[in-house]
């Protein structure tokens, strides 16, 4: 009798860790949150955690610390915690706006540019392709092609300028302001006659974005100082814009 007694108390003694499994472990973040549970994987980037509230995700570089025992918050906050620390464990790839590091653009529209002096002026058609080598800053290449008769002859010019592009707003702004310098190469032909030059370009612009369709469209405005040499000209563009993130 005294040895089943000890057997069954020995199994009572068991009884939380094989069913309940092992003490849960507290991950605190460093926004000040905390979450209970229990790791059941990782890799370098991420923690995948099973908590009463369901399996949470949460990024490595959100971890401050993890340990045994109780929250180092309040109870009365673990409801609001673990709502924060469910934000926090979205996959990053869910948390990339258009401005985010590896964000690929791609733009197409109309510029219209007048020559500074003259009575000279064209409509042509411009584009943008650049990618964002971190946030807020993109690298690219902008400009125009137009093609058409001139005069009594058909002929045609095309930019291709590298760009780099300062893109200012917070995540997932309705507006983004933005400004790019440029120089590169300009091609005119004419009838039978072509030519090569440059042009340099400083643009200021703005890019609402079309969050009620979705938050990969943009409508660039644009305004632009551009020369080839002796020639300044003004230019206003309107593009649209889509953001691949």
């Amino acid at each position: 009798m005294t040895r089943i007694r000890s057997t069954a108390l020995l199994l009572l003694a068991l009884l939380p860790v094989t069913v309940f499994g092992q003490p849960q472990q507290v991950i605190q973040l460093k926004n000040g949150s905390s979450v209970k549970g229990e790791i059941i994987n990782q890799d370098e980037t991420k923690l995948l955690v099973r908590t009463e509230y369901g399996t949470l995700e949460i990024p490595k570089t959100n971890v401050l610390s993890i340990g045994y025992g109780e929250a180092l918050t309040p109870a009365t906050e673990t409801t609001q915690n673990v709502t924060q620390a469910a934000s926090a464990s979205i996959p990053q790839s869910t948390q990339r706006d258009a401005i985010s590091q590896g964000t690929a653009l791609l733009a197409g529209g109309l510029d219209f540019n007048g020559v500074v002096g003259s009575d000279v002026a064209a409509v042509t058609a411009n584009y943008t392709l650049a990618s964002f080598v971190a946030r807020h800053v993109a690298l690219g290449l902008d400009g125009t092609a137009v093609y058409g008769p001139i005069g009594d002859y058909f002929g045609g010019s095309l930019t291709m300028i590298p760009t780099a592009t300062l893109m200012l707003g917070g995540a997932n702004s309705s507006v983004y302001g933005y400004t790019s310098l440029g120089i590169g190469l300009l091609l005119v032909g004419i009838g039978d006659v072509s030519a090569a030059g440059y042009e340099a370009k400083l643009a200021l612009g703005v890019v609402p974005m079309l969050n009620a369709c979705s938050r990969h469209i943009g409508v660039p405005v644009e305004l632009s100082l551009k020369t080839g040499g002796a020639d300044v000209a003004l230019g206003i563009a309107m593009k649209l814009a889509g953001f691949l993130f």
